[in-house]
């Protein structure tokens, strides 16, 4: 099933907890449940799963000499793979890897 990329980078900005909904990322799967259903959630979640996993996936860590900069080098490269997914989301999963990488 194709997912709405509106839908999908909703779910991730849920997912991860950004907007107010956690004050620290932390990935919910009853988040985007409770947002989208069950039933939807089937569909949606390892497809969340899955572009978390393709942020994370960046070698900008050996490439660049700070944290700031990793951020912005992870984003394009995760861009460059999902140009759909919106800036809300891009911006959940830097917060996110922000946090993992302090």
């Amino acid at each position: 099933m194709k997912i709405d990329p509106s839908v999908l980078s909703e779910a991730i900005v849920v997912w991860i907890g950004k907007a107010g909904l956690s004050p620290i990322p932390r990935p919910d799967d009853s988040r985007v449940i409770s947002r989208f259903g069950e039933e939807a959630s089937l569909d949606i979640l390892p497809l969340v799963r899955r572009m978390f996993d393709d942020f994370y996936a960046t070698d900008a860590i050996h490439r660049v000499a700070d944290n700031d900069e990793m951020l912005e080098v992870a984003a394009a490269d995760f861009r460059a793979l999902h140009p759909d997914i919106s800036a809300d989301a891009v911006d959940a999963l830097k917060w996110s890897m922000s946090w993992d990488y302090r």
